[in-house]
């Protein structure tokens, strides 16, 4: 039977995003992203959170070569092949940080994605192989809190 999930590949990208800081002296396509204007004018989103103990500042930025996007691939005996992907060249995502939202802004990639053939779905493998090549990336846990 096959499992499909979201949430796995959705999560390890935006969690490398939290590590990067966004280039402040190139702009991301402003104009073609409608999801732009609406993020640009919420930028004091993260502010009250920072009062209560996290502060976006202090994970440091990743100095790894992070290669072509959406920079991480699917372990051995899974495939998003036939299921929907979605990528966004602008958009912003909450994580929860201490009981708060802290919002991350950048290009995001959405895949649905199953086991092939034969293989049986274990979500320890994925989690554990995206904790992986986060960690390569340059990329820190932050939080392993849910979206309430």
């Amino acid at each position: 039977m096959k499992i499909a999930t979201r949430t796995a590949l959705t999560l390890a990208l935006l969690m490398a995003l939290a590590a990067c800081k966004p280039n402040q002296d190139s702009p991301a396509n402003v104009g073609d992203a409608p999801e732009a204007s609406a993020a640009a004018g919420t930028g004091n989103d993260a502010a009250p959170s920072a009062d209560k103990g996290f502060d976006i500042e202090s994970v440091p930025e990743s100095t790894a070569v992070l290669g072509e996007f959406p920079y991480i691939t699917l372990p051995a005996g899974y495939s998003s092949s036939g299921y929907d992907t979605e990528t966004k060249d602008f958009a912003r995502f909450p994580f929860w940080v201490k009981g708060e939202p802290q919002w991350v802004e950048g290009r995001m990639y959405l895949a649905t994605f199953a086991t092939e053939a034969g293989k049986s779905v274990s979500k320890h493998e994925v989690r554990k192989n995206f904790e992986a090549l986060v960690q390569q990336m340059g990329g820190q846990k932050i939080s392993e809190e849910k979206i309430p």
